[in-house]
């Protein structure tokens, strides 16, 4: 971390005392200055509860995972090492000293058996601390002891200085305790305050919770309403944009532990008031596969120094293993929220409410008046400063400010009424009046830019930016990135080819459709990325689009993809080359463009979606139909032999992108959608939903790549072909067989999927495959194990997986009845 290389500076280290100027604390690095046997060494005598440390500023916070010790030997005789070590640590200036436990609860650490020799020790649980002291102690024999260390570990990138929870609970008596017994905080019998403990220790638990042993790794609490949840609070050194959060939790519901079925998310920068309006997110839950998992929930660039979240219940239990947190530090200058205005008469809180909401009897002070507006009134016990006439005064102040803001709205209304009736007379009136037109994009999204996957945004002005669709040519490397584990780069992308100064939206004599804005019915927004953002529409006259898109479907859908009105001439043509590939593509498993909208700003191209969605939510409210398998409340049933015969059709799909030399780079049933029928079609709206921001890993805060799906060269080398889409088939299948329950690799960290990488990379044997699914024949898994050929030419062709799977479903077509409805 720095010590013996001298990235910690001379005045980051101190002590209470040094013997003589040989023996300085900056003396305490490893490496010995010009043979010189220097080391630093207290003043007085060291004894098992000394007072004597040595100290080092690490300037921000650290995960600290090995110290290494070392004694002094002096003329060659004497020797001067410390056999027990004590560490104390602190995580916030002002904050107290912690000293260090281990997991069996032991204060002291086995330092040096000699003078000579180094000794390196594993801090477990690990430390996160910006401060740390070493308590030395004194050998047998010896009357003082002197030391040298080396620290190991890295930037604690989570950020959290401490989280206070309710203490676990035991499942009984004498076993099953779910505490968290590696916390260094404040620790009652009920609650926790003030340290870090299991949520935060980077140890995802492997274990079902049901013995002793594997208890421990999991924090669990046990339901005492479902009207009461389970509150946890994290603080952060700083005030940070949070743009993901990802829960690791247990699913063991056949004993009573379910994943939380609600999450109310609130943000504070003083940690005394929070955001009135939460983040609430309604996890869907599983009673298929007991196994745990994470649980991604999407923060929307929310800011704040402390977040709060109330967990509710679904069963008897709740138990989480680790809590990390996706977010960069915010720039700009914020303030602790200010206590809300109270006085003895009502006073407006000027919150407006989503909802109406009745008023109760018991609720004598809080009423609503008929703007939807929600007051509060104080008991005449409340303090305020000033006589009974500035309280009147000020009052009549507030009261007017809401009467003129009333009057302001009512204008505002009356002026965009009247120029919206001007507006619609200026010109031919729409097919159905009352469709909404949509709004101009105030985001980048989606562009045809050669690179894999660029840069995420570093601030909450710019936004994510998003890879292409497909891909000329047939290989592509990434820009030079680094990955942690290995320096492995890659040359920089080609230049792309010139482009021409007319664009002809006419590819192969087929003419995409002019769609008028008002004949698109704005649904919700799926995303978005580097020009602009991503909508689902309905096309409302469906008479103006090719005969090809005719459908007898009540409502046909569409995404729509906007360029940025201010957008540059670059961008521009980046969007106009996106759009000349993907209006080359017609292939019945492969989303089309339906239209264009060019003639007025901002720039649109829209091509199809599905009515089910995507495969990934698709698969999720399903169970396997089986003989005798009754479907469970809210799910539908789903035969293997459907299974099969959706991935034929993304295979098929795939063929045909293959045939074309087109590289996808981003295929998993995320990006697979879900018609009538159970037809399929690939598609690429995955990495601009905000619902898989968890499914992509980011490099070094910019780059952000689905590592899990992705093949070994593509992560360490940046090479992306059509064999390396193959890999991605073979994870999608992985998926589409066990109904996308979880994420590939799920008890893998992303930097354990990388190592993981390496060792394809080294070929050392030491690779770590996907399981074989329960309901996956061998054949299907010995397909699947080709796709994860390290070899890339030993990998079979799209063109070959298609006719493997064709042959073991051929013949089949999904049953009426078990058409989704």
């Amino acid at each position: 971390m720095g010590l013996e290389n001298m990235r910690i500076p001379d005045d980051a280290i101190t002590a209470s005392s040094y013997n003589s100027s040989a023996t300085i604390p900056q003396h305490v690095r490893k490496t010995l200055r010009g043979g010189d046997p220097q080391a630093w060494c207290p003043k007085g005598e060291t004894k098992p509860d000394s007072n004597e440390w040595l100290q080092v500023d690490l300037r921000g916070l650290y995960s600290i995972t090995y110290v290494e010790t070392l004694g002094r030997m002096k003329d060659g005789s004497s020797q001067f090492f410390s056999p027990l070590l004590r560490l104390a640590y602190k995580r916030e200036e002002e904050g107290p000293w912690i000293f260090y436990k281990n997991k069996t609860g032991g204060t002291h650490i086995r330092g040096n058996r000699n003078a000579y020799e180094y000794h390196v020790l594993k801090i477990n649980p690990v430390i996160i601390a910006r401060k740390l002291r070493f308590y030395p102690t004194v050998a047998e024999g010896s009357k003082k002891t002197c030391l040298r260390i080396e620290l190991y570990g890295c930037n604690w990138t989570q950020n959290i200085v401490w989280y206070s929870a309710p203490q676990g609970h035991r499942r009984n008596k004498h076993h099953l305790a779910y505490t968290d017994h590696i916390y260094d905080g404040t620790v009652t019998e009920t609650y926790l305050s003030g340290g870090l403990g299991l949520l935060t220790d980077d140890h995802y638990p492997k274990g079902q919770n049901l013995r002793h042993k594997e208890a421990n790794e999991w924090l669990g609490w046990r339901m005492k309403s479902r009207e009461i949840p389970v509150e946890i609070t994290f603080k952060f050194e700083t005030v940070r944009n949070f743009t993901n959060v990802e829960f690791f939790a247990s699913n063991d519901f056949q004993r009573s532990v379910k994943m939380f079925s609600v999450a109310k998310i609130f943000f504070s920068i003083g940690g005394l008031y929070y955001t009135k309006k939460p983040i609430i997110y309604q996890n869907a839950q599983d009673e298929d596969i007991t196994f745990a998992r994470k649980i991604p929930i999407q923060l929307y660039n929310s800011i704040g120094r402390y977040v709060k979240f109330q967990l509710f219940f679904e069963d008897k239990w709740i138990l989480l293993g680790e809590v990390k947190f996706s977010s960069f530090e915010a720039a700009g200058t914020f303030k602790p929220e200010k206590p809300p205005l109270t006085a003895e008469p009502i006073i407006p809180r000027f919150t407006r409410s989503t909802q109406k909401t009745a008023v109760k009897d018991n609720e004598p002070n809080r009423i609503r008046n008929e703007f939807n507006y929600e007051f509060s009134s104080i008991s005449p016990s409340t303090h305020l400063p000033g006589s009974a006439e500035f309280k009147q005064e000020y009052v009549g102040i507030v009261s007017g400010i809401v009467v003129a803001k009333i009057f302001i709205v009512l204008l505002l209304v009356i002026v965009i009424y009247y120029r919206r009736r001007r507006k619609k007379y200026s010109r031919q009136p729409s097919p159905v009046s009352s469709t909404k037109p949509l709004a101009p994009p105030t985001d980048l999204m989606n562009g045809m830019n050669k690179l894999p996957y660029n840069t995420l945004a570093t601030s909450d002005v710019e936004s994510e930016k998003e890879h292409c669709l497909y891909s000329e040519p047939e290989i592509v490397f990434m820009q030079r990135q680094h990955l942690p584990y290995f320096n492995i780069s890659a040359k920089p992308p080609p230049s792309p080819p010139p482009f021409p100064k007319h664009f002809n939206i006419c590819e192969r004599n087929r003419q995409l459709v002019e769609l008028e804005r008002d004949n698109l019915k704005f649904l919700e927004k799926l995303g978005g990325g580097q020009f602009g953002e991503v909508h689902l529409c309905e096309v409302i006259n469906k008479d103006c689009l090719n005969t090809e898109f005719h459908t007898e479907e009540e409502k046909f859908l569409v995404a729509v993809k906007t360029l940025n009105e201010h957008a540059d001439e670059t961008a521009r043509k980046d969007f106009q080359r996106e759009l000349a590939v993907m209006a080359r593509l017609k292939d019945p498993n492969v989303v089309q463009v339906v239209g264009v909208i060019t003639k007025e700003e901002p720039m649109c191209v829209a091509t199809e979606y599905m009515i089910h969605g995507d495969m990934n939510q698709f698969l999720r409210q399903r169970v396997l139909d089986t003989a005798g398998t009754i479907a469970r409340k809210g799910k539908k049933q789903l035969s293997y032999g459907c299974l099969i015969y959706m991935s034929t059709q993304v295979a098929s799909g795939m063929k045909y992108l293959e045939s074309l030399s087109l590289v996808h780079r981003d295929l998993a049933c995320r990006n697979c959608l879900v018609g009538r029928h159970y037809s399929v079609k690939i598609s690429d709206f995955g990495m601009s939903r905000n619902l898989y921001s968890g499914d992509y890993y980011r490099i070094e805060g910019k780059a952000v790549l689905p590592i899990r799906w992705m093949a070994w060269e593509s992560i360490l080398l940046g090479k992306f072909s059509s064999k390396s889409d193959v890999w991605s088939m073979g994870v999608t299948l992985w998926e589409m067989l066990t109904f996308a329950k979880e994420q590939p690799f799920t008890n893998m960290t992303d930097e354990e999927v990388i190592e993981n990488c390496g060792h394809f990379y080294r070929g050392d044997g030491q690779e770590q495959y996907l399981p074989q699914p329960s309901l996956c024949p061998r054949e299907i898994y010995d397909l699947m194990r080709e796709c994860w050929n390290k070899d890339e030419v030993n990998r079979p062709s799209f063109s070959e997986i298609h006719m493997f799977l064709h042959r073991k479903n051929m013949g089949y077509r999904p049953r009426e009845d078990e058409y989704p409805l």
